[in-house]
Parts: structure tokens; sequence; C-alpha cells
């Protein structure tokens, strides 16, 4: 009897032991890909303000907001104007695998429902209602805009935008 009870609680430290080192593996594996980092994009860096200039102007001026984090996304923004003219690229950066799926699902699910440009990133579109140019490149969202102030109803946003692109992606 005492030697039946003696397996047993042998059996059961094993299947604790086993347990615990299972565990401890689960939860403290940074290599999964919940855990992954992804390198952020800073707006004010794609555009600069000497390319903005060569754009609108000499007169240009630099606004920027901080970056903001939520839902595992980081959301740089910058914008350049003129008395006349504003150009805007913002870019929603992924920080983890969650957030990148979520980038993803987002883009991609509203993508099919307006027109495709080719050229830019891994996938782009332009929404008209907005006015806005959308890029998906290496895991980021870019929204580019380029705008007039003092008349607006630009005659081809598309081409105005896609003249911002240019140096964002070049």
């Amino acid at each position: 009897m005492k030697k039946n009870l003696s397996y047993l609680l042998t059996a059961a430290l094993g299947v604790l032991i086993i347990a615990g080192v299972i565990f401890f593996i689960t939860t403290n594996n940074k290599t999964t890909a919940d855990t992954l980092s992804f390198e952020t994009v800073n707006a004010c860096n794609k555009l600069t303000l000497d390319e903005a200039r060569t754009m609108l102007g000499s007169s240009a001026m630099k606004i920027s907001k901080p970056a903001t984090v939520r839902d595992d996304i980081q959301t740089s923004s910058c914008t350049y104007s003129t008395d006349l003219t504003i150009a805007t690229v913002t870019v929603r950066s992924p920080l983890h695998s969650t957030g990148l799926k979520s980038i993803e699902n987002s883009f991609h699910g509203r993508m099919h429902h307006y027109q495709m440009i080719s050229g830019y990133g891994h996938h782009a579109y332009f929404d008209d209602g907005t006015g806005e140019l959308n890029v998906h490149d290496d895991g980021s969202w870019y929204t580019i805009s380029l705008r007039a102030t003092q008349q607006p109803g630009s005659n081809n946003p598309l081409l105005e935008d896609k003249a911002v692109a240019d140096k964002v992606f070049n």
C-alpha cells in the first residue's frame, strides 16, 4: 500500500512539474507571433520640410502632432501648409502582429470600394469622397492629401496626391 501511494505521489509530482514547465514556456516565449515588434514610421520623416517646400514653395511651414498609440497601432501625422495649400501625410504603423492584422483587415476591406492605383506600396486606392490617396506598404497604412485652402475643389485631387506620394515613396 505504501509503495502504491509512493508511486502515485511521484506521478502526481511529475505531472505538476511538466505542467509548470509548459506554462512557463507558453507565457514567457517572446518569439510568438503576438509579441513580434514592428518598426514604426514617422510621417515627418517620410515627407520632410525641404521636400514639402519644393512642392508648396519656400513659405511652407510644418505642423506636426505627437504620435498617438491606440489598439496596438501608432499613428503619426505631418502637415505642411502655406496660405494657399496644405499637404498632409498620416501613417498608421503596427506595433505588434495584432496591430498589423487590424491595419491589413481595415485597408483590404475598404480598398475594393475605391479606385485602385498602381505604383505606390503593395496596394493603393484613391477615395474620391475624401480626396485622399491611401497606400498600404510594409504593414503601414499611409493617407496622403494635397489641397488648396483658398480654392476648394481641385481639378485633379488624385494627381495632386500622387505628387506628394512621389516624395513619400521615392
